[in-house]
C-alpha cells in the first residue's frame, strides 16, 4: 500500500507540474497497458482498474471516460467497439456514453 500512496503522489505531481522534474528523474513512470480483447479475465480486469485508476488521477470527467478508454483499446477490443458505434448510429440506438455502460457492453 505504501509503494501505491507514492505511486498515486508522483502522478498527482507530475499532473500539476506538467512533466517530471530533474529531482525526480529517476522514477519510472509504467507504461500504459492497452487492451486488445483478448478473452483472459485477470488481463481484462486489471485493464478495467487501471482505466479507473487513470481517471482518478487524470481528474477525467465522466464525459470524457469513454473516449479515454478508446485510446487504449487495439485489435479485436477496437474493431469491437467501432462495429457497435457504426450499428447504434444506423439503428438509431442510444450511442455508449457512459463508462459503467461500457464496461458493461464490453463484458457481455
Amino acid at each position: 500500500m505504501e509503494i501505491f500512496s507514492y505511486d498515486l503522489n508522483l502522478f498527482k505531481r507530475v499532473i500539476r507540474t506538467g512533466g517530471i522534474t530533474a529531482k525526480s528523474s529517476e522514477v519510472r513512470v509504467l507504461e500504459t497497458k492497452l487492451f486488445s480483447g483478448v478473452r483472459n479475465v485477470k488481463e481484462f480486469n486489471n485493464f478495467l482498474w487501471h482505466m479507473e485508476q487513470y481517471f482518478t488521477i487524470a481528474h477525467a470527467l465522466k464525459e470524457e471516460q469513454v473516449t479515454i478508454t478508446i485510446m487504449y483499446l487495439t485489435c479485436d477490443a477496437k474493431l469491437w467497439l467501432q462495429v457497435r458505434v457504426d450499428y447504434d448510429q444506423n439503428a438509431s440506438l442510444i450511442p455508449i456514453t457512459s463508462w459503467k455502460t461500457l464496461k458493461k457492453e464490453v463484458k457481455e
